[in-house]
């Protein structure tokens, strides 16, 4: 009887051991794959784009596809890094939020290098510069030349933009009226509902000779009161995707690529650069 038991126990542990050794191996068959499978493809950034800001970034009506500007500049980047893009297109006063809760790994829209920003994110170097323009209906009735001529007046301007901050804080009292997009809110100006918007002024221009169905005027007199620097957008504390983007960029500087991009959609430096 005991010579049966221990024969018994002699086969359970044999069955146990080798029933350890396969599950050993499918672990380590497991690992491998795993490793082999975050090796073999190339690392994805969640860019986030604005939707309707052309010419910086905006969604192309014909290829539903991510244009303009920034959206050029970040692609380029991502063909010399190995980089695969996934683009989340949304309103411009969502493009921070989006970043600090991780929903995104970058910005890249026209969006200004301020100090106030830059207490919350990190811009890479600048890429970009403009001012912002006084936009009117066309024919200009009301004859606006500047901020003052709008005392009682409603403007529009984009929310999110330190513009809608300037204007709230301006001794002029204005009915200041903020939108998601520029796109509504040039058609609100057109057709009356608005006296004048301020607003970035490539947009300004590109919007007005590509789409007909606005019927707008920039005031040639108004003085700009903001020369804004345009650079991309990380999240502070990630400071190796930092450098690698700065990288690029003075690359894309000093070999035409970025002097290419700006050619294409008719934009120029009017930056801080410029006086370098």
């Amino acid at each position: 009887m005991k010579r049966i038991t221990l024969l018994i126990l002699m086969y359970m542990f044999v069955l146990a051991g080798c029933g350890g050794g396969e599950e050993s191996n499918s672990s380590a068959d497991q690992n491998g794959t795993n490793s082999d499978n975050s090796d073999s493809g190339s690392e994805t950034l969640v860019v986030a784009m604005t939707h309707a800001s052309p010419p910086n970034a905006f969604e192309n009506e014909e290829t539903g596809e991510p244009d303009g500007v920034m959206i050029d500049i970040i692609q380029r980047i991502a063909e010399r890094t190995g980089y695969e893009l996934e683009f989340e297109s949304m309103p411009f006063s969502s493009l921070i939020p989006s970043l600090d809760s991780g929903r995104v790994d970058l910005i890249a829209a026209g969006m200004g290098i301020t100090d106030e920003r830059a207490e919350v994110v990190n811009f890479t170097e600048p890429v970009y510069g403009f001012t912002e323009a006084l936009v009117v209906p066309a024919g200009n009735e009301d004859n606006v030349r500047s901020l003052e001529d709008l005392d009682g007046k409603s403007v529009g301007v984009s929310s999110g933009t330190f513009y809608h901050d300037y204007l709230v804080e301006s001794d002029v009292e204005m009915d200041v009226k903020a939108y998601d997009t520029v796109s509504e809110m040039m058609l609100d100006l057109t057709n009356g509902r608005i006296h004048a918007a301020v607003n970035d002024t490539p947009i300004v221009h590109y919007l007005n000779e590509n789409n007909s169905d606005y019927n707008v005027e920039t005031v040639e007199e108004y003085e700009a009161n903001y020369v804004i620097d345009i650079g991309l957008i990380i999240e502070q504390g990630n400071d190796e995707l930092l450098n690698e983007l700065s990288d690029q960029i003075d690359q894309m500087k000093e070999d035409g690529t970025l002097d290419e991009i700006h050619e294409k959609w008719g934009t120029t430096w009017f930056g801080s650069d410029d006086d370098e």
